[in-house]
């Protein structure tokens, strides 16, 4: 059933157009990530489909009695308000929904608190995880989320994706964190200006959106260049002179101006702007930067270690992430590494030469708000020195995707993205030998993390990274430093180290399943039939009819090959006719994920048969 309509729905915004013909509805089960890049106003496009802000043209119709939640980029909260009052907010004692609130008091852990607990006294993650228990508690038709994985930790971002997988209602979320898009979402709604009316509808998973969308990005440079080629013949015959065009059908100079506004058209949506980022290491080419000899780190030591006895060696090329929940320590290794800090015990080799460290902060706050866009980078003077170069600030800035006046403007008018490309803009600047690099994904939008990723991957120098981005930090790392998950003890805390976050994510669900076994153990170690059952493996419960075919199975497998016959020679026609329309390439990747499917399942049913007859 459809919930929610939103036609020929048009905005703008400070005299930009922002959207306009989008046109899209919201069913029951609808799993949708809403993607573009950033600026093109998918924050905009959410708050019309809330209606707390109208469209310029067009209208959202919702079913009557909708409810829908929503949870906002950084949420915010009332003074005065608790834990308890956030949560109960719009509730009677009496509604049977109140129970809810707090099922998801203890499911978000927000009961390791005093319910009494001031929300502003929070953490950003725990405001976070605060916001996002009121809106499932809510019990809505539509929830939408706004960046829910920015603040949280790693562990409470798996926490959200596999509520997400289980609830029954329609979600939108806008994300930037690439994994977490392909585990929540079935539908892609992407919003970009290269679309036709501007937003393609994708049905299907993110990494199959990202290959149909690449595929119809391509067809539309070849149409460009083909509609370029007709055009310069056009415009050949037609400088022929007077006595060509008397003769040339008026039809088809007509045509020729019609052609000359596609192709400018087809140029302007083609055209890439991409933000160019090149790091700069110095000329030193030490194979080894920097050396950490046993150092451990206490604020208290009666309240035990955040690490101890940690040894790590950086060369040149070294790529270490950092992975841990909220206050485990990775911004005390930062500063004690940069020399902001000391270590309790151990020590720090350094070079007996000029060390150079650039440092991107989790906050920014190396950006002066109140100065200008233009002033942040060039203080004073109108150039740059980039790649020992002098370089005019206003064509500098163009490679961050900043122009014109906006360059005068205060950098507190910035979006969270737009800082993070200033901030980014500063420090290449700065040659160095170590980048390190904190939170720096968060508010970046999807084709400038893949340039960020290109950019790491090409610089000299050493990278230490800390992000929640699961995806950006397995792409450039290849050595994680896991500090301690669970709860703190005394006990020194045992660091441990992968070559990739998929490892360390297979060793982090292991270890979870080990720790729920050997509680539940722990719990019923008097029960001899609880002891048996946990020992014994599930398939010995099956009976031999359960590994019978049965009829319906036996009738696909008579009929699944001519089935995908069918769907190859669908795909095939479609592929030989060439597409041209958002349309074909979602339907193209459609069948091919289909094909696919049904060939795993032949060959599961094959194996079936075998093992059966065997």
């Amino acid at each position: 059933m459809q919930l929610l309509n939103c036609n020929q729905v048009g905005h703008s915004f400070a005299g930009k157009l922002l959207f306009q013909n989008v046109t899209f509805g919201v069913f029951e089960d609808d799993k949708i990530g809403l993607v573009g890049p950033n600026g093109v106003g998918k924050t905009t496009l959410l708050k019309i489909l809330l209606k707390n802000i109208m469209p310029d043209k067009g209208d959202v119709t919702w079913n009557r009695g909708l409810n829908i939640s929503y949870l906002e980029q950084s949420p915010q909260f009332n003074e005065g308000d608790t834990i308890d009052s956030v949560m109960t907010e719009g509730f009677l004692p009496s509604d049977l929904a109140h129970s809810s609130v707090y099922e998801w008091i203890s499911k978000a852990g927000l009961d390791a608190f005093e319910l009494s607990k001031p929300a502003a006294e929070l953490s950003g993650g725990w405001k976070k995880k605060l916001a996002l228990a009121r809106a499932f508690s809510r019990e809505p038709h539509i929830l939408i989320l706004d960046e829910p994985t920015n603040h949280l930790d790693i562990e409470s971002i798996i926490w959200l994706e596999e509520i997400l997988q289980r609830v029954t209602f329609a979600t939108i979320i806008v994300t930037h964190d690439r994994l977490f898009l392909q585990r929540v979402s079935k539908k892609i709604f992407d919003l970009d200006p290269r679309n036709p009316n501007y937003l393609w509808v994708f049905d299907g998973f993110y990494d199959q959106y990202l290959e149909a969308k690449q595929v119809y990005i391509q067809g539309e440079l070849a149409r460009e260049k083909s509609l370029k080629n007709t055009l310069r013949r056009e415009a050949e015959w037609l400088a022929r002179g007077a006595q060509a065009r008397q003769t040339k059908q008026k039809a088809r100079i007509l045509n020729a101006d019609v052609l000359q506004d596609q192709v400018r058209h087809l140029s302007q949506v083609n055209q890439k702007k991409e933000v160019q980022i090149e790091f700069s290491g110095t000329e030193k080419r030490a194979k080894q930067l920097l050396k950490v000899q046993g150092i451990s780190k206490s604020y208290d030591p009666s309240k035990g270690f955040l690490f101890k006895d940690l040894d790590i060696v950086l060369t040149s090329k070294s790529r270490i992430g950092l992975l841990g929940n909220n206050g485990v320590g990775k911004t005390s290794l930062i500063k004690i590494l940069i020399g902001l800090e000391e270590p309790t015990q151990g020590q720090i080799l350094r070079p007996d030469w000029d060390f150079k460290i650039n440092y991107f902060e989790q906050d920014r706050n190396q950006i002066d708000l109140n100065q200008s866009i233009i002033k942040n980078i060039c203080p004073e003077g109108d150039f740059v020195h980039f790649n020992g170069q002098p370089l005019h600030v206003r064509s500098y800035l163009e490679k961050f995707l900043f122009f014109g006046d906006r360059l005068d403007q205060a950098a507190s008018l910035l979006s969270g993205g737009e800082r993070a490309r200033l901030r980014i803009a500063q420090i290449m600047l700065h040659p160095a030998d170590l980048l390190i690099l904190d939170e720096p994904t968060n508010d970046l939008d999807l084709e400038t993390l893949e340039v960020l990723e290109e950019a790491l991957a090409d610089y000299s120098g050493a990278v230490l990274l800390v992000s929640h981005d699961r995806f950006f930090m397995d792409s450039v790392c290849d050595q994680i430093i896991s500090f301690p998950f669970g709860p703190k003890t005394q006990e020194a805390p045992k660091l441990e180290f992968f070559s990739g976050y998929f490892q360390w994510e297979k060793w982090w669900r292991e270890s979870k399943t080990k720790q729920g076994k050997s509680k539940s153990n722990s719990a019923n170690s008097n029960s001899s039939e609880s002891v048996l059952l946990t020992t014994t493996s599930p398939l010995a419960s099956v009976n031999k009819s359960q590994k019978k075919m049965s009829y319906k199975e036996q009738k696909e497998l008579d009929t699944i090959e001519s089935e995908i016959l069918g769907l190859e020679g669908e795909l095939h026609i479609l592929q030989n006719e060439g597409a041209s329309l958002p349309e074909d390439y979602n339907k193209m990747a459609q069948l091919q994920s289909l094909i696919e499917k049904r060939y795993e399942r032949w060959a599961e049913l094959e194996k079936k048969k075998k093992s059966i007859t065997s």
